[in-house]
C-alpha cells in the first residue's frame, strides 16, 4: 500500500511524542521519500545502463547515416549541376508554356466573339426581315 503525505505527517507526530522533536526528524529523513516500490534498485540501473549504451549505438548509427547522405548529395549537386540554375530553366518553361495557352486562350475567345456577334446580327436581321414583312412593308 502506498504512503501519502498525511500518513507520513501522523507517523512524524507519534515519533515526535515518543521519541523527540530531533529523533522523529532523523528517523524520518532515513525513510525513502517515495514509497519502497518506486525506488530504483540496481538492477533497474544496470538495464538503464544498457539503454543509454544502445542509444549511443544508435545515435552514432545515425551520424553516420546523415553523414553519408550529405556526401552523396554534394556528389549529386556536383554531377548534376546547380539546382537554382535548374530551377531558373523550369521557370523560364513553365512562363513560356502559360504564355502559349495564355495566347491560345485568347484566340479562341476572340474567335468565339465573333461568332457570337455574326450569330446575333444575323438573327436581328432576320428578325426585323419577319417584323417588315409582318407589317407589310416592302
Amino acid at each position: 500500500m502506498a504512503v501519502d503525505e498525511e500518513r507520513r505527517l501522523a507517523l512524524y507526530r507519534t515519533l515526535e511524542e515518543v521519541l523527540g522533536r530531533r529523533e522523529a526528524t532523523t528517523m524520518m529523513e532515513f525513510l525513502p521519500p517515495l514509497a519502497w516500490g518506486d525506488v530504483a534498485h540496481q538492477s533497474d540501473l544496470i538495464v538503464m545502463k544498457s539503454d543509454i549504451s544502445a542509444l549511443r549505438r544508435d545515435i552514432s548509427e545515425l551520424q553516420k547515416d546523415v553523414a553519408e547522405i550529405r556526401r552523396d548529395m554534394a556528389e549529386r549537386m556536383a554531377t548534376k549541376g546547380d539546382v537554382s540554375i535548374a530551377c531558373n530553366e523550369l521557370r523560364a518553361e513553365m512562363h513560356q508554356g502559360f504564355g502559349a495557352v495564355r495566347t491560345d486562350f485568347a484566340a479562341i475567345i476572340a474567335a468565339q466573339t465573333r461568332s457570337m456577334v455574326l450569330l446575333i446580327f444575323g438573327s436581328l436581321l432576320t428578325i426585323t426581315a419577319i417584323a417588315f414583312a409582318a407589317a407589310g412593308i416592302r
